[in-house]
């Protein structure tokens, strides 16, 4: 009976903590911004910058990897690209703050990445506004 007790008591701490984690989960859902750009983020002289740093940006690229969650974009690590590539991320959170922006520097002298990640639906998003139609899946 003993042990029938705390097996009970197991499986209602296991019980609800599963359903404190629905209530988590439920809450960041219900906290999620869109998966659109938000183009009041930036003032005019902004998006401006923005554009010019982006398109300085596209053209550094030596390399474009598929991710699960997004894309991996291959920079050379010359301090120049990396504060762009910096600049970058600092306009494009604001207006897009459903991004995950790793920016990794490889040791010894290694190429810099910058890995644009997110939730569900991001990587198709990204597909769209940068024109990866060669990385969809069919």
């Amino acid at each position: 009976m003993q042990k029938m007790m705390k097996l009970v008591s197991a499986l209602s701490l296991v019980l609800a903590g599963a359903a404190a984690q629905d209530k988590v989960e439920q809450k960041k859902t219900a906290q999620e911004s869109p998966l659109a750009c938000n183009m009041l983020a930036l003032d005019a002289e902004g998006r401006k910058r923005h554009k010019a740093v982006s398109e300085q940006m596209r053209s550094a690229v030596k390399e474009t990897q598929p991710l699960p969650d997004g894309y991996a974009f291959r920079f050379d690590a010359e301090q120049a690209t990396i504060l762009l590539v910096s600049e970058f991320i600092a306009r494009e959170r604001l207006c897009c703050p459903f991004f995950r922006f790793e920016l990794i520097a490889e040791q010894e002298s290694g190429p810099l990445w910058l890995r644009l990640r997110g939730r569900e639906g991001v990587k198709k998003f990204i597909e769209a506004e940068l024109g990866l139609n060669q990385y969809r899946e069919r």
